[in-house]
């Protein structure tokens, strides 16, 4: 995966210790080179459905919410979007990120570093 994403992509040392938050990189590398998919909106939305990053287009913010629901995951995100009782996209994907940094504090592990920065995003966008 490491090789793959390193044709369109920096990767980063904490994405080494890590590798399988390679696979939204390599798997928009593979969708680009391999089906001819250009359209960069869809394959940002690929490549940071992992992480998450600042700036994230809806299209990306949806795919991010569905990585985090997909039924093979070992929490329950289910119930953050079933509660969406009338709530906009964004505020479900900021629930939704602000789950998952719980989630990695609680366990003691530390963010990606565009994680770090989409909830420095978040928040600074909740004190206007």
């Amino acid at each position: 995966m490491r090789r793959l994403a390193e044709k369109s992509y920096k990767v980063e040392q904490w994405e080494l210790v890590k590798p399988a938050i390679l696979h939204g990189k390599a798997g928009a590398v593979i969708l680009r080179e391999c089906f001819g998919i250009t359209d960069r909106e869809f394959l940002e939305a690929v490549s940071c459905h992992t992480t998450g990053m600042p700036g994230m287009s809806d299209l990306a913010k949806i795919v991010y919410i569905a990585d985090y629901i997909e039924p093979n995951r070992k929490h329950d995100g289910k119930t953050i979007v079933n509660m969406n009782d009338g709530r906009s996209l964004e505020q479900v994907f900021n629930a939704v990120v602000e789950e998952k940094y719980r989630s990695l504090s609680a366990a003691q592990k530390q963010p990606a570093p565009p994680t770090e920065l989409l909830m420095e995003e978040i928040v600074y966008k909740r004190r206007d």
